[in-house]
Formats: C-alpha cells, structure tokens, sequence
C-alpha cells in the first residue's frame, strides 16, 4: 500500500514521542503503534537508543504496546535481547523484561536470555522492579530445564533476606514453584 501519508506522521511523532511524559499519552502513542508498522518501528529504534531521553519515553509506550497487542513486540524480541549489552535507561530495561517476563520466548533466544537476566537477578544497581521481571523472565525459561531451575535458585535463595517485600514475594514463590 501508499504509506507516503505516514511519513509526516513519523516526523511529528519523534517530537511528541520525546515529550510524551504521561501515561495517556504513551498509551495514545501505543495505539498508533498497534495500527502503523511504521510508527512501531520508528518507536522500537528510539527504545533502542537504551539511554536517551528518546529512549526511556518510548520503553514506556512499547510496554504499553506490549499489553495491548503483545504479537506486535515479539519480531523484535532479539534487538530487545541485543539492546541490554549496552548503556541502557532503567525505563528501557524494565520495559524490555517487562515483555520477556510473559512472552514466549523461541528456543534459540532461551540460553542467551538466561544468561542476561541471571546477573540483574542479584545487582542491586538495578531498580527492584527490573529485577523482579529479570528473575520472572529466568523463572520462565528454567521451567523446562531442572538444572538451570537449580542454579537460578542458587541465586534467589542467599539473597532473598535482604531484599524487599515484593521481590521477597515473588523470589519465595519461584523457590516453591508457586509462581503461575
């Protein structure tokens, strides 16, 4: 089809996506994302700057693209996976863990995946809430592999007493095998 009636609707949307500092408008943005490949992309390549103020505003739309129409996220789970490697914004990890934490992850992505989120389980640089969905998204991936299972409580287990409340919660429930 003719997408030249998007292209002034790209350029206006890297200004308002740099400035969309509230939650209806990353929400309207995650709308317009849903609709346009276009807009999704041009949003996914700013979240993917990983430390702009570009980038953290755009992790906030991509998580709310995430829960509206997850299908649309998931081709571009290996940049996500990719983006990490770098200097990124909190915004942009939470964001980026966030999605990991439900989605299905393909075999080939599980081990290196794994292997990212191991590190942010224990670093308490790291914002509780990004932790959090790291250790979700390992949870996830352990499931069908009783020895990675193991090391992942290896982790959880030593640090557990100080940690916060909710990441007490879901750690305790990991350990169990409680977590849904």
């Amino acid at each position: 089809g003719n997408n030249s009636s998007f292209e002034p609707m790209i350029a206006v949307a890297s200004m308002e996506i740099i400035n969309a500092h509230h939650q209806r408008d990353w929400i309207f943005w995650a709308k317009k994302c849903i609709e346009n490949e276009d807009v999704l992309n041009q949003v996914m390549n700013y979240m993917l700057e990983g430390n702009t103020d570009a980038a953290k505003h755009a992790a906030e739309i991509i998580r709310h693209v995430y829960d509206l129409c997850r299908t649309r996220i998931e081709p571009y789970l290996e940049e996500m996976i990719d983006c990490t490697h770098q200097p990124c914004h909190d915004a942009v990890l939470r964001s980026i863990f966030h999605c990991t934490q439900s989605m299905p992850i393909p075999e080939q992505h599980e081990g290196r995946l794994l292997e990212i989120c191991l590190p942010f389980i224990s670093n308490r640089d790291y914002p509780i809430v990004v932790r959090v969905f790291a250790m979700t998204t390992a949870y996830n991936i352990s499931k069908k592999y009783p020895e990675l299972y193991s090391e992942l409580c290896d982790i959880i287990r030593p640090i557990l007493p100080m940690e916060s409340t909710g990441f007490q919660n879901r750690g305790n429930k990991i350990l169990n095998k409680t977590w849904k």
